[in-house]
């Protein structure tokens, strides 16, 4: 390999290590938590009915990405960064579910 083809590929390593990000930390959890793919997640959540507890839900959907106490998020594995992606936000009171819907994410930060 010559040193133009080695600058070139360095160069391109440099662009993308500046592209990624790490997923964003929750108060609890990561986007590494969560146990199953978003797109199955996305195919499960037909499944739920309100009043369903934590634990129903959880059987359903799996350990979400990132949770508090009436929030859980389930999201893509790779978050987006410049291009908007979907979180899933799934919706407690008083430890019972009472509806989800859908957001919009751009670096793990909703669009509003």
């Amino acid at each position: 390999m010559g040193a133009k083809a080695i600058i070139t590929f360095l160069a391109v390593v440099f662009l993308m290590a500046g592209c990624m990000t790490e997923p964003e930390q929750s108060e609890i959890g990561s986007v590494t938590d969560q146990q199953f793919t978003y797109h199955d997640v996305k195919s499960r959540i037909k499944q739920l009915e309100p009043g369903m507890n934590k634990s129903q839900v959880k059987t359903i959907l799996g350990t979400p990405a990132k949770h508090d106490k009436n929030i859980w998020r389930y999201m893509t594995i790779s978050p987006a960064l410049l291009i908007p992606a979907q979180t899933l936000v799934v919706e407690f009171k008083d430890g019972v579910y009472i509806g989800h819907r859908f957001e919009s994410v751009v670096r793990g930060e909703p669009v509003k």
